[in-house]
C-alpha cells in the first residue's frame, strides 16, 4: 500500500522542527486569505525559532502568498502548482522589515516585446532600483538602465519577451518584488466602408498564455483616440464588460477623428494594467492607391521595392514583408525613414510558392497589398537561374519564384 499525500507533508515538515532541550514544537494558530488553496502551518521551536510551511493544493495556477508573523510581514513567496514551502524563522524582531510594495504598474506596449513601464509604489523612495528577470532571481544583468520619477511614479522602458517574469525593486534598506505575466498582443482592426461602416477589432492575444489566470474576467475593454498614444482623452468603446475570452469587438459607429484604437486589460490582483500599442486601419497609415511596388535587379540579385505616401508619425517602424503561410518570412525596414524600402528575394526558400506581400507595422500587425499596387503585373526578373514574377490571388499581391 502506497503512502497518502498527508504522509508525505508530515515527513517534509517534520524534518524541519527543533525538538531540543526535549520539548515539542509548540503549534501556532494559522489562517490564510486564500485558504481553498494555500494551506498554512506553523510551529514554535523552543522559543528560538519558527518553521512555517505553506502548500499550494492548486493544480494549475502559481500563487503568490505574503508571510505575516505577529501582524507584522516578514516576505512574499510564490509557490509553484501543488507544491510546498517551508520557512525557518529566527525569533528576533528584526527578523521582520516592512518591504516596499507595489500600488499600481501600468505596462504600455510600443512594439513587440517593448513596453514602457509607469509605476506606483506605496512611498517615495531614494536611490530604487529595479530589476525584471525571467526566474526568481535576478541579477545585475537584469537591472533596469534608466529610471525616471515623474509625478511621484517610476517610469522605465524595457525590451522583454511576452510571457512570466518577475519584476524586483530595492533600495539600500528595503525590497520587494512581483510575479508579472507580460501580454503578447497582436492587435489588428479591419476598416469596412459600406452604406452602415463599422470597424473589426481583434485583441490578437497569444495562444500560449494562459490569460485567465491572472486577467480580471471581465477585465477588457477597448478604446479609440485621436492620438497615436494612449492618453486620459481616449474614449472607451465597450460599455458592457468583455469577457475574458472575447477575442473580436466589433464597433458599429466608428469616428474617424478618432482613428487608433487601443486594448486594455486589468490583472485580477487590482495592480497592472496592459495597454496594447495604438493600432489603425491601412488607409489612415498609407495614403489611398499611393502604393507602388516593383521587382528590381540590383548589382545582379533580384529585389522587391515599395514606395508609398505615408501619413504615421513613426516612418521607421514599417517593414516591407514577403512570408509563405507558414513560418517562413523576411522583411526589411525602411532605412533612416527614406523611401523606397528595398527586399532582397534571394533568401526565397522554396520554388513556386506564392509569397504574400505586406507592410508590417511595429506592433507585428501586417497589411495586405492590393495586385493594383504592382508597377507591372507582368513584369519579371530573371537571375541565376530562377524567374521572379508577381502573381495576384482575390486581388491581393503576391511573389513567385520558380526555376528558369
Amino acid at each position: 500500500m502506497g503512502f497518502t499525500s498527508a504522509y508525505y507533508a508530515m515527513a517534509h515538515t517534520s524534518q524541519f522542527l527543533d525538538m531540543s532541550n526535549g520539548q515539542k514544537p509548540h503549534h501556532l494558530s494559522t489562517s490564510s486569505t486564500n485558504f481553498a488553496t494555500i494551506k498554512a502551518c506553523a510551529f514554535d521551536n523552543d522559543k528560538k525559532t519558527q518553521t512555517i510551511t505553506v502548500v499550494n493544493t492548486s493544480d494549475k495556477s502559481t500563487e503568490e502568498v505574503n508571510v505575516v508573523l505577529a501582524e507584522k510581514y516578514m516576505t512574499t513567496i510564490s509557490i509553484e502548482p501543488q507544491s510546498v514551502v517551508t520557512l525557518i524563522v529566527k525569533n528576533n524582531a528584526d527578523a521582520f522589515y516592512e518591504p516596499i510594495s507595489f500600488l499600481h504598474i501600468n505596462i504600455y506596449q510600443k512594439q513587440y516585446a517593448t513596453y514602457d513601464f509607469s509605476i506606483d509604489l506605496d512611498k517615495t523612495y531614494s536611490g530604487v532600483e529595479f530589476y525584471i528577470s525571467p526566474t526568481e532571481k535576478y541579477s545585475e544583468a537584469d537591472k533596469i538602465d534608466s529610471v525616471s520619477l515623474e509625478n511621484n511614479h517610476y517610469t522605465f522602458a524595457a525590451n522583454i519577451e511576452p510571457g512570466d517574469c518577475y519584476l524586483f525593486v530595492k533600495n539600500a534598506d528595503n525590497s520587494g518584488h512581483i510575479n508579472l505575466t507580460i501580454p503578447s498582443m497582436m492587435p489588428q482592426i479591419e476598416y469596412v466602408g459600406s452604406e452602415n461602416e463599422y470597424i473589426e477589432c481583434s485583441f490578437g492575444l497569444n495562444r500560449q498564455t494562459s490569460w485567465s489566470s491572472f486577467c480580471d474576467p471581465f477585465g477588457k475593454s477597448l478604446y479609440r483616440s485621436s492620438a497615436s498614444t494612449f492618453d486620459i482623452t481616449a474614449t472607451k468603446i465597450n460599455l458592457e464588460n468583455l469577457a475574458i475570452l472575447t477575442e473580436e469587438y466589433v464597433d458599429t459607429s466608428p469616428s474617424l477623428d478618432e482613428p487608433y484604437y487601443y486594448f486594455v486589460m486589468d490583472g485580477k490582483n487590482d495592480i497592472t494594467t496592459f495597454y496594447s500599442s495604438s493600432v489603425t486601419f491601412k488607409g489612415n497609415i498609407i495614403q489611398e492607391n499611393s502604393e507602388i511596388v516593383d521587382l528590381v535587379n540590383i548589382d545582379n540579385k533580384p529585389y522587391l521595392t515599395y514606395q508609398a505616401s505615408y501619413l504615421g508619425n513613426d516612418l521607421s517602424s514599417l517593414h516591407l514583408l514577403v512570408k509563405d503561410n507558414a513560418d517562413f518570412r523576411v522583411s526589411s525596414p525602411i532605412q533612416d525613414d527614406v523611401f523606397p524600402i528595398s527586399l532582397d528575394l534571394t533568401s526565397l526558400p522554396n520554388n513556386d510558392i506564392w509569397y504574400d506581400v505586406m507592410i508590417e507595422d511595429g506592433n507585428g500587425v501586417p497589411y495586405w497589398i492590393d495586385d493594383s499596387a504592382a508597377s507591372n503585373m507582368a513584369k519579371s526578373l530573371i537571375i541565376d537561374g530562377r524567374i521572379y514574377e508577381f502573381k495576384e490571388y482575390d486581388h491581393l499581391l503576391k511573389v513567385n519564384c520558380r526555376q528558369a
